[in-house]
């Protein structure tokens, strides 16, 4: 797609959501970063010596500067980085909660790779299990909820535009755009009313690197479009309170986001 014919695509996706976001901006204001506020694509500033370790490494990472089976040493990175060993130490075992390294006792870190086989169990769960949460949130819904995820869509989009004005996205606001269509999940997931359900839902999703997510779906207009168009479809459902519509159309739309992630790893070469 044309990146200009793709902005005007978004530009008209942000004006239909922007008279629902207004009119319920009053009521979720007190949770706007989930419902609805816009934030700015700036870098990301980290909260910490260890998260701008975590940062580094995991871009080194992703753009292949450390395949999968690299033995990181602690003494180089503490080397590269000026640091003592307190912060990488910390920083590498954050990059294991993620799933890109593996911590061995004595042995320090291994760059991991998920096969392409987790990816595509990783999916087929989800799509179940976040379908089932949408059709329960379709059965408790009421105009909080349609506006909490016109807020939530609103932001989406107003993201996906400015990766199209940017052109060439960089990569925090890649994330940004990644973590805005996250929260359009959690939107519903929290509607669902089974605790248990959302908690094995976020197991599920901690077993598979996200910013592989970011990269398939962040860096293409085409797919943020259909992400776009995908959580519309699921919108309507909730709003017209179809259980059956919503379970589906989530269902759909999980496994074509593990289609288009499969497809992005096949094409980069990602497997280890």
């Amino acid at each position: 797609m044309d990146p200009l014919d793709a902005n005007v695509v978004l530009q008209e996706r942000a004006r239909a959501l922007k008279g629902a976001l207004e009119q319920g901006e009053r009521a979720v204001a007190q949770d706007a970063g989930v419902h609805g506020e816009v934030w700015p694509l700036d870098p990301v500033v980290p909260s910490s010596l260890t998260d701008e370790i975590v940062l580094r490494i995991e871009k080194a990472i992703l753009e292949g500067v450390y395949p999968p089976g690299t033995h990181l040493r602690q003494d180089e990175l503490c080397e590269r980085f000026g640091v003592s060993r307190t912060p990488v130490r910390q920083a590498l075992r954050d990059l294991q909660a993620r799933n890109l390294v593996i911590l061995v006792p004595n042995r320090g870190a291994t760059v991991r790779v998920p096969s392409r086989r987790d990816a595509q169990e990783v999916y087929a769960v989800r799509a179940e299990l976040e379908g089932f949460a949408a059709e329960l949130a379709a059965a408790r819904a009421g105009s909080r909820l349609d506006l909490e995820l016109a807020g939530a869509e609103a932001r989406v989009v107003q993201l996906a535009s400015r990766l199209q004005r940017f052109g060439e996205a960089a990569w925090p606001a890649v994330v940004e755009f990644q973590i805005a269509a996250g929260d359009f999940h959690r939107v519903l997931q929290r509607a669902c009313g089974n605790e248990r359900l959302v908690a094995t839902i976020e197991h599920v999703e901690r077993s598979f690197p996200m910013e592989y997510v970011a990269l398939a779906i962040g860096t293409s207009d085409e797919n943020q479009i259909l992400n776009i168009d995908e959580h519309q479809a699921i919108s309507r459902a909730i709003a017209g309170r179809d259980g059956n519509g919503a379970r589906l159309a989530m269902k759909n739309h999980v496994l074509h986001l593990g289609e288009k992630v499969v497809r992005y790893l096949d094409d980069h070469r990602f497997w280890g």
